[in-house]
């Protein structure tokens, strides 16, 4: 992996990447690797919004085609994976149905 032609700020951010998880592979373009360290931003965030952020990593998806994937509303999905709204019964029915994701963790951090 090539990571010398970035910009600093963006070397740094892909370093963190890699180093924190060995399956999220760096792009090499500066505006690839901007897009990757957006969607990756919220470390802080539940185990739930976690795993949902590695499948649109791993299906090479926007949040916007998750959320219709889910069928909840664009809006509503990134104020959840923002922590400032819970989902609603049928987006976690939705979120095990699609992902089969465990129901008890959708139950505890939904």
């Amino acid at each position: 992996m090539k990571i010398k032609k970035l910009p600093l700020q963006i070397k740094k951010v892909m370093k963190k990447i890699v180093k924190n998880n060995s399956k999220i592979r760096a792009c090499a373009g500066c505006e690839d690797a901007k897009k990757t360290s957006k969607r990756l931003a919220a470390r802080n965030s539940s185990p739930l919004v976690r795993i949902i952020r590695q499948e649109i990593l791993k299906r090479n998806i926007r949040q916007k085609d998750m959320a219709k994937i889910l069928n909840v509303d664009d809006s509503s999905f990134s104020l959840f994976m923002h922590g400032k709204r819970h989902l609603s019964l049928e987006a976690a029915k939705n979120l095990h149905v699609q992902l089969k994701i465990d129901p008890k963790l959708i139950l505890k951090y939904a």
